[in-house]
């Protein structure tokens, strides 16, 4: 493994200064405290693309970011170690199925590590791929994989996992049967890996965790994401359970109830990530976006310990799905830092966004980072014992002497020092800014961002086209071609400087249009067959150098995608994520061959027919960049594709609400036999019968019943019998007898419970001031005398009572 490392001793950097055409329109920005400073940055280059997905500090202060090892269409789970600055002491991969990943990763109390994920394990000596656990010692040898015991082939991949207070683990992620809808799941094992329980939630229709917390209580909190089919939107959500996993609350959060400013009627809100705050309560940060107006962005939201919001915040951008929250921290003001992706819409390069806020969540500084040419994409953040932070992800990084030429993705961690309390009399005192994007079509809007030292208190800025501002953070949109001379004035009331960037901002007024199809636009085929679609781009006026797709079917439960099939022109430089799934990302890196500028095939996808219905095959989001960083204005269509359901054979079955009761017991049958069927033959087992669909019948009289259908499509008949399957009881009624009945004092007499129904309780008075709560007492009478007896009984819903007059005669010696 190559480590690309960098020391950062300036303020502030960028690797590159690249276009990133986009507009982040965030929240007003508090009075800043101060922004910390670059220590180091690290790439790590195993000579594959590397991912980096999760991030711990380790004991020594040193880091270890797992993630995956990617080449193509395979993967292997990732884990390296590094000293405190970076630099890597080791690295390791796991190599347990085609597409291993690890998504999260723990230091153990024995100081090894424990990674969750997805892999291959097995079941009953099956082998499937889902959620998978790694653990390994200190140097990163596994010690286990898991988890084992009671475990689900449903269970797709672990998005994060805990150690609890005993050394065991707490995992959550997506349930998703072949059959019925999918859940977020929570699964927890002993320190082994294996299964001590697990449990499933879901509202609706879909649900699935992304992140989990042991709570102080002992307890567990998972937060996710929750279809609602009624709304046709996506809402967060907090489930709070006790040890044992049983459910004592949950809250969903709908991004349309929220108080976002510049709020939309409509709109999703994807929960990545929860942490319990300092005050007891708890804290929600990921993904929302509005339909009307047509937002998205990073959103925050705060709650009691009961998980009713307190304040909700968004920081917003208006380039759609380009923006939100990857993770977070809590700072030990009880503020926030947010590490954000930023995906331009006219450009291959993303960045690292960091948000600062107060304990209301008010921002009290931003800034970017970028590490790499392509993609910028953090997946972590922490606090590191100096006071600082610390971010992991990866970088799209080309060392090649041209653009795009010697490119591939490496894991990053990026340290950052403590942030400043203020700025001393004795801080240098400079204007500095940068601004994104910096170059790109008319009407440009760019987002400018103060970078000065030494505690500011004005700004202006000259954008060079006439326009002016005095905010902090101005965002300014260029409506003309040219080229643009910006510079910023700061103040702070003694002291004063200006910093000027001749030639800062350039605005052209040629946009490059492209249209994206699936050929088929439309496909008819059976269930349990294949059809496949090609993408492809009607016309590349600059040609292709990179392109990056994601490929959804809005059905999921019509088909899967089970095989892509990349374009020869790429060679190997294309990455596609795991196959069989609804949703897929592609991206490829032009290679040797020139594919052209006409009818591109950017890839072609595989569809399985599951279920009968109607699904369509979308580009959730594409992206393709011409050799000079040309961005293309893309036009994506649909297909729509049809499977037919095969036909079920005939095949009686039905079900019967309630099953037992006590008499007269009315019973609601439910014909759910397979087929068409067109007539139905009831026999209820006490001589009643009907030819109804779906009859209610009546039992006057307890006993055991054997129920029978049989049912007819026309040509073949079906029968189902299930015996004993109506337990009709009799109702409840209090009954006794005494022997014996009359003696001489002393008189022992044995009473015996005879009632109907099923008592549970029982309450005897004997007449003489005693009682007793056995079913079948026995009491001894001392004194002469006639004496009525009284029992009552109940059950779990009713009560009732036999009193006997005079019944028990005692006569003296």
């Amino acid at each position: 493994m190559k480590d690309e490392s960098k020391d950062k001793g300036a303020h502030r950097f960028l690797a590159i200064s690249i276009v990133i055409p986009l507009l982040l329109m965030l929240a007003g920005t508090a009075a800043a405290t101060g922004m910390p400073g670059v220590l180091w940055e690290r790439t790590f280059d195993t000579g594959l693309n590397d991912f980096g997905n999760g991030l711990q500090e380790t004991g020594d202060g040193g880091f270890v970011l797992t993630g995956k090892e990617q080449n193509c269409t395979t993967s292997d789970m990732l884990l390296l170690r590094t000293d405190r600055n970076g630099t890597v002491l080791w690295n390791r991969t796991y190599d347990y199925g085609i597409y291993d990943t690890a998504n999260a990763v723990r230091v153990t109390p024995d100081g090894g590590y424990i990674l969750a994920g997805y892999g291959q394990t097995e079941i009953g000596g099956a082998k499937t791929d889902g959620m998978m656990m790694v653990r390994t010692n200190s140097a990163g040898t596994p010690l286990w994989t898991g988890p084992t015991g009671n475990i689900s082939p449903t269970w797709e991949e672990a998005k994060d996992v805990r150690v609890c207070d005993d050394g065991g683990f707490i995992l959550t992620g997506r349930d998703n049967p072949e059959s019925g809808p999918g859940a977020a799941y929570l699964v927890r094992t002993n320190e082994t890996g294996e299964v001590e329980w697990s449990a499933r939630f879901l509202r609706m229709y879909d649900d699935a965790g992304y992140s989990v917390l042991q709570t102080e209580d002992g307890g567990y909190l998972v937060a996710g994401t929750s279809a609602d089919p009624v709304n046709g939107t996506v809402d967060a959500f907090l489930r709070k359970t006790n040890e044992t996993g049983v459910l004592l609350w949950e809250q969903y959060y709908a991004a349309r109830d929220l108080q976002w400013p510049a709020q939309g009627a409509k709109g999703d809100f994807q929960a990545v990530k929860v942490l319990q705050t300092a005050d007891g309560g708890y804290a929600l940060a990921g993904k929302t976006v509005f339909e009307r107006p047509e937002t998205a962005g990073a959103a925050l939201i705060k709650t009691d310990a009961e998980g009713e919001a307190a304040w909700s915040r968004f920081y917003n951008t208006t380039c759609t799905q380009a923006f939100w929250a990857e993770d977070f921290v809590e700072t030990s003001d009880r503020g926030f830092v947010l590490a954000c992706h930023f995906d331009p819409v006219a450009n291959p390069q993303n960045v690292i966004y960091l948000i600062r806020t107060d304990a209301e969540g008010e921002i009290t500084w931003q800034d970017f980072y970028s590490l790499g040419l392509l993609e910028n994409d953090p997946h972590a953040i922490i606090l590191t014992e100096d006071g600082g932070y610390a971010i992991g992800g990866e970088s799209g990084i080309c060392k090649g002497p041209t653009l795009f030429t010697g490119c591939s993705l490496d894991a990053f961690i990026l340290k950052l020092g403590k942030e400043p309390p203020g700025p001393p009399p004795s801080q240098p005192f400079y204007a500095d800014f940068a601004a994104f994007p910096r170059s790109g079509t008319a009407p440009l809007t760019v987002q400018f961002i103060d970078r000065s030292a030494g505690g500011p208190t004005t700004w202006s800025w000259n954008f060079g086209d006439g326009a002016k501002s005095n905010e902090r953070y101005p965002v300014h949109t260029f409506t003309r071609a040219g080229t643009y001379t910006v510079s910023l004035t700061i103040s702070d009331g003694t002291r004063s400087d200006t910093e000027t960037k001749t030639g800062y901002i350039t605005v052209s007024e040629e946009q490059l249009k492209a249209n994206l199809s699936f050929i088929p636009a439309e496909s008819a085929f059976p269930e349990g067959e294949n059809r496949t679609f090609d993408v492809v781009m009607d016309r590349a006026d600059k040609g292709v150098a990179f392109y990056s797709l994601a490929i959804d079917l809005t059905n999921r439960r019509v088909g899967e995608i089970v095989k892509v099939e990349m374009p020869e022109w790429l060679g190997t430089r294309f990455m596609v994520s795991p196959v069989p799934a609804d949703s897929i990302v592609v991206s490829g890196i032009r290679g040797g061959t020139d594919p052209g500028t006409e009818n591109i095939t950017l890839c072609r996808v595989t569809v399985r027919g599951d279920a009968g219905g109607q699904s369509d095959l979308v580009l959730g989001g594409a992206q393709v960049v011409g050799p000079g960083l040309e961005d293309y204005v893309l036009d994506t269509g649909k297909a729509r594709l049809t499977v037919t359901a095969t036909p079920a054979a005939l095949g009686a079955n039905f079900t019967a609400e309630p099953l037992n009761g006590t008499a007269p017991l009315e019973v609601a049958f439910t014909d759910t036999s397979t087929g068409t069927p067109i007539s139905w033959a009831w026999a209820f087992g006490d001589g009643n019968v009907s030819t109804e669909p779906d009859p209610t019948h009546t039992y006057e009289t307890p006993g055991l019943y054997t129920v029978n259908l049989t049912v007819s499509d026309g040509t073949a008949f079906s029968s189902l019998e299930r015996t004993d399957y109506i337990n009709v009881s009799a109702p409840l009624r209090a009954n006794f007898t005494a022997e014996p009945l009359n003696g001489t004092a002393p008189l022992e007499v044995n009473f015996t419970d005879t009632s109907t129904g099923t008592p549970i309780s029982w309450a005897w008075v004997f007449g003489d001031g005693n009682v007793s709560t056995d079913p079948d007492p026995t009491h001894t009478y001392e004194s002469p005398g006639l004496y009525t007896v009284n029992l009552t009984v109940s059950d779990i819903d009713e009560m009732d009572t036999e009193t006997r007059v005079d019944l028990i005669n005692v006569t003296a010696p």
